[in-house]
């Protein structure tokens, strides 16, 4: 099972400046830095990044593929034992055109992660804008590794509650 984490955004607005480098070299009789250029966007857009899993071995790894060819070291599941849906505040920033006005929109965002029994140690598998998605989501994850979805409950080490009753 294969997720894709790679957010295009960022890949197709670094590879519009690279083209129009590419364009203005072209333009310059510079053939091999121009050719140079498109080669790195084409490699920028051929990248992805996302998580496997191996239900066979117990054993997941986050990759990086560039031009097909998969970068990423193979861990151990076992030492996950849930699935929660982490709900946080996220912030972004609309700029408008010449950077004369910006509009700050917040939104909730659902992260979905692997824990440990504490719950100490995650391993993030997603992002999601809207719980509906999240909910599906983790339910896809869950019936895949069969491990179940819990509420997210970390354990209060003891040194945490040391210092609460100092107060």
């Amino acid at each position: 099972m294969k997720i894709n984490t790679t957010p295009y955004g960022v890949k197709f607005s670094l590879s519009s400046i690279l083209l129009l480098m590419a364009i203005a070299f072209y333009q310059l009789d510079s053939l091999i830095l121009s050719f140079v250029l498109i080669t790195i966007i084409i490699l920028i857009l051929s990248s992805r990044s996302g998580i496997e899993f191996n239900k066979k071995n117990d054993k997941y790894r986050s990759y990086i593929t560039y031009a097909g060819i998969k970068k990423g070291d193979w861990k151990g599941l076992k030492t996950y034992v849930g699935i929660v849906i982490i709900s946080r505040k996220g912030t972004k920033k609309i700029m408008g055109f010449y950077q004369t006005s910006s509009i700050n929109k917040s939104e909730n965002i659902y992260q979905i992660f692997l824990v440990d029994k504490t719950h100490r140690n995650k391993m993030k598998i997603g992002t999601e804008i809207k719980r509906s998605n999240a909910d599906i989501f983790a339910n896809l994850i869950s019936s895949e590794l069969n491990i179940p979805l819990v509420k997210f409950s970390p354990k209060i080490s003891q040194r945490t509650l040391d210092r609460k009753l100092k107060r």
